[in-house]
């Protein structure tokens, strides 16, 4: 029996040694069939390489040539560079002129309403004098001589107010300019000459 054991031993050392040879085979070739891919990979990279370093030699090449030479619509593109600028140069100047007579154009449209503004006023204060002159005369509260008033009398040499001017002032105007009073006058003696004619007609 101890010799049957010891067969038994030895047999199952040699199968155990069998099976580790042969994973490590199957390992090695498995390993070789990994190398093998690896340098057809290697080759493949490196023909890759080469072909690309002379697809760059050549665009080098022709950069080189493209730098050394001058394109034939260059002439035609520095030609209209210039013409763009001058024009470009040209549109500054007349957007300038444009804001300029644009603002020009604000200042004297609003000289234009401050003017008119004024003539209105000057309008309704002459227009409220003539009520007021009406109003007295048909009252009996002044006489036509008394309201009419020449330019020349209506200041003295020294710029004093005359004694007519003294009367206008009774009549509620002290205190507007005088060329509503030269203009008021005018129009009274206008009125004057009217009002006498119809008096004389009546008589």
């Amino acid at each position: 029996s101890g010799a049957r054991d010891g067969s038994s031993e030895s047999r199952f050392v040699e199968n155990s040694v069998r099976e580790l040879l042969a994973m490590a085979q199957e390992n090695m070739e498995g390993t070789k069939k990994q190398y093998e891919d690896l340098r057809a990979d290697e080759k493949a990279l490196d023909s890759k390489i080469k072909r690309r370093k002379q697809d760059l030699e050549r665009q080098e090449k022709r950069l080189r040539s493209l730098q050394t030479v001058r394109p034939a619509f260059m002439d035609e593109y520095e030609r209209l560079e210039e013409e763009l600028q001058a024009q470009y140069e040209a549109y500054i100047q007349r957007y300038r002129n444009l804001e300029y007579l644009e603002n020009e154009l604000d200042t004297y449209a609003k000289a234009e309403k401050e003017q008119a503004q004024e003539s209105e006023r000057k309008q309704k204060r002459f227009q409220k004098k003539m009520r007021q002159f009406e109003l007295e005369l048909l009252r009996g509260e002044k006489e036509i001589d008394d309201i009419v008033i020449s330019n020349e009398d209506h200041y003295d040499d020294g710029g004093a107010k005359m004694e007519g001017s003294g009367k206008m002032d009774d009549a509620g105007s002290e205190g507007e300019d005088t060329e509503d009073s030269e203009d008021l006058s005018q129009e009274l003696s206008n009125e004057s000459g009217s009002l006498q004619g119809s008096e004389m007609g009546s008589q």
